[in-house]
């Protein structure tokens, strides 16, 4: 047996079998890292959705309360238009029946048994004049004064509804004004104005001379279309009157 027979049977150098053995060594590490990142990562996701799902479940819950308000707010605010509407009715019937009972305990003409004169529009009790002439403020006072009325003195919501649906989308004055003390808008029959149904942004006094309130053919809704001008200007004009059979 030769020295080079008994060489060739030995087994790999150790720094072989050490090279292995680390390589072997860093491949069970990195899959044991892999692992453990996995896990960890599949936690923090469950942790994650575990604490946001109370937040969740409290934002469907105010999702849901807040559709069924304004689901509410919608039906009350249609009710209130159903119950405005059937007002207006009943106090037009009020108002046949009382025409009705006058003409049967007196004897009187067709003419007389009228709720209101020729041109003049009746609404709850009262009678209105849409003009189609164009007057000062001032002077549109004047005319509806010679006949017995006054420019139209808004105080309710229903009369502001009927006043802005007779009126057509057209400019009107109204019985309104500040002419006396800026600010105070006080209506022709002194009572003072503290809300109304004005425009955006409206009363503005623009160039400090808009002392004379008119219902606006700008405006965009039927509660919103007040707006202050100079009281020189010509526009048409609204009368209101008693119903002249009613307060008989």
């Amino acid at each position: 047996m030769s020295v080079f027979t008994v060489k060739a049977g030995r087994g790999p150098p150790p720094y072989r079998l050490v090279a292995v053995f680390l390589g072997l060594l860093c491949v069970v590490s990195l899959t044991g890292f892999i692992i453990q990142s996995v896990y960890c990562y599949g936690f923090l996701h469950v942790n994650q959705s575990q604490s946001s799902l109370p937040r969740r479940n409290e934002l469907d819950e105010l999702s849901a309360n807040y559709t069924a308000l304004a689901a509410a707010h919608e039906k009350l605010v249609e009710e209130k238009e159903e119950l405005e509407r059937e007002n207006e009715r009943l106090l037009s019937l009020t108002a046949d029946i009382r025409i009705s009972c006058h003409c049967l305990r007196s004897p009187c003409t067709e003419r007389l048994c009228k709720l209101c004169p020729q041109g003049w529009d009746f609404f709850q009790s009262k009678c209105y004049r849409f003009s189609t002439g164009r007057r000062s403020w001032r002077d549109s006072q004047a005319d509806c004064r010679s006949q017995g009325a006054d420019l139209v003195v808004i105080d309710s919501r229903l009369e502001q509804l009927f006043i802005s649906r007779q009126s057509k989308g057209g400019s009107y004055w109204i019985g309104l004004s500040d002419a006396d003390s800026e600010g105070t808008w006080l209506w022709v029959n002194g009572a003072r104005e503290t809300g109304g149904y004005w425009m955006p942004r409206q009363p503005d006094n623009h160039r400090g001379g808009e002392d004379c309130a008119m219902i606006s053919s700008r405006a965009m809704g039927a509660v919103r279309n007040w707006n202050d001008d100079e009281c020189g200007r010509t526009l048409s004009w609204i009368c209101e009157a008693d119903s002249p059979l009613l307060s008989a």
